[in-house]
């Protein structure tokens, strides 16, 4: 198989989940994805089992993946590095590099052009007497739990995300004039975590470090 065939069956669509990006002020993000078993099924499917492997390295602290495909009986590398979960640090961070040199090859690229959901929030107090905000659907009902919340963003976006608001994905130079409105540390934070498609661009990085600097010079 040649390379732009290849490429371009890489590229084609596939079922995708969706998940909570940040949560806060009474609204939650929520962002489509494909974990790593969809991944993997995707070049077992257009390259074969056997023609695709996978490596990790550390580069000045940072995890890179790498996704190599035989091509015309030849390895083609590609790498980029991952973010930590939450929950499992390692796993996450390799979890997420996996998927992002996935990317490089164009499985899952299609993600980014999406739009990004914003649903309304409800607090809930849990058992232990936490007070915690949980998406909630048109009904206001809460969404639990992954299925729940995949479930009602899947009607919502064949539907048209009518009543809810939606957004296209921001240009980097966007991004940077929101920051340069940031009054503090914690607006920065929602504007990093609001442009997950922006998180390994270095003029993005660069900018919010800049702005960070410049808004701790002013409280000091």
């Amino acid at each position: 198989m040649e390379a732009i065939e290849i490429h371009k069956m890489l590229l084609e669509p596939i079922d995708y989940k969706f998940r909570i990006q940040s949560i806060g002020f009474g609204k939650a993000t929520v962002v489509a994805y494909i974990d790593a078993r969809q991944l993997q099924d995707r070049l077992d499917e257009v390259v074969g089992f056997q023609n695709w492997q996978v490596a990790y390295k550390e580069i000045k602290g940072n995890l890179f993946a790498g996704i190599a495909i035989k091509i015309e009986d030849e390895w083609v590398w590609k790498y980029d590095c991952g973010t930590e979960s939450n929950v499992e640090k390692e796993k996450g961070e390799a979890s997420d590099s996996f998927k992002r040199a996935g990317v490089m090859w164009g499985v899952g690229r299609f993600l980014y052009s999406l739009p990004i959901l914003t649903l309304n929030t409800k607090e809930h107090i849990t058992k232990g007497g936490k007070k915690k905000d949980y998406p909630v659907n048109d009904k206001g009902e809460i969404l639990w739990n992954a299925d729940d919340l995949n479930s009602f963003c899947k009607i919502l976006s064949k539907r048209g995300s009518k009543g809810f608001e939606s957004k296209t994905l921001k240009s980097v130079d966007d991004a940077i004039a929101e920051m340069q409105k940031a009054n503090n540390v914690n607006q920065l934070t929602a504007i990093f975590n609001a442009n997950q498609h922006l998180q390994q661009v270095k003029q993005f990085l660069d900018a919010l470090t800049a702005r960070k600097e410049e808004i701790k010079l002013k409280v000091a």
